[in-house]
């Protein structure tokens, strides 16, 4: 649907060379004010930087406690599913309760937070939900490409305002996170995760070292 970028990325990993599809970034930039310049969005030494930073995040290890997370996610919606249909529901939508359901377990794996987003509305996964249809909308309106047009207009709005509030809602919970860290040490903090047999995606970030200093 939208025009390859004209390079992609060479990274050199332990098991050797690595590509990924190169990055249509005309596109990428829409989503910029709302995932920032991160490992989905960035290019060249940044990106290299940042994936060699999360790859402790996906070790066998690490990701193996999640399964059962994962299945708790999926149970909730099957049962969902099954509540629907003896309530006479004949038809579903499948991408919406999938979507919720994966939104779910990235919240649980990523925060260590519960919304039950997949039974009770949530205004973070609406505003997630949101900002990825006014990105793909923008998108096809070539008119809306330009920045200080875009933000002129209801979507433009909209957007805005979605963005503030996912970013509020991470920004709290990162700074929650960033002070029981602080208050319990690493060392203590990261004894207590072993006992448990899980390291959240942010306590990876929040440990991890950039050059000297802690992000």
């Amino acid at each position: 649907m939208f025009p390859a970028a004209p390079k992609a990325e060479l990274v050199l990993g332990s098991s050797g060379p690595a590509t990924i599809a190169p990055k249509d970034m005309f596109f990428y930039n829409f989503m910029k004010p709302w995932l920032g310049d991160g490992l989905l969005l960035s290019a060249g030494d940044k990106w290299s930087h940042h994936r060699r930073m999360l790859t402790p995040a996906f070790h066998f290890d690490i990701l193996k406690p999640y399964v059962k997370i994962f299945n708790k996610s999926t149970d909730i919606m099957h049962a969902k599913w099954q509540r629907l249909a003896s309530e006479g529901g004949t038809r579903l939508d499948m991408f919406e309760h999938i979507s919720l359901m994966t939104l779910d377990s990235l919240q649980k794996c990523v925060f260590s937070f519960d919304s039950n987003c997949q039974e009770y509305p949530s205004e973070y996964i609406a505003a997630i939900l949101e900002l990825s249809a006014l990105v793909t909308k923008r998108a096809q309106q070539i008119f809306l490409r330009m920045d200080f047009l875009y933000y002129l207009t209801p979507d433009g709005w909209r957007f805005r305002r979605a963005c503030d509030l996912v970013h509020n809602f991470t920004d709290s919970i990162i700074q929650d996170r960033r002070r029981t860290l602080i208050s319990q040490g690493s060392h203590d903090f990261l004894k207590a995760k072993a006992k448990a047999k899980t390291l959240d995606f942010i306590d990876v970030l929040l440990l991890a070292k950039v050059g000297f200093s802690r992000i």
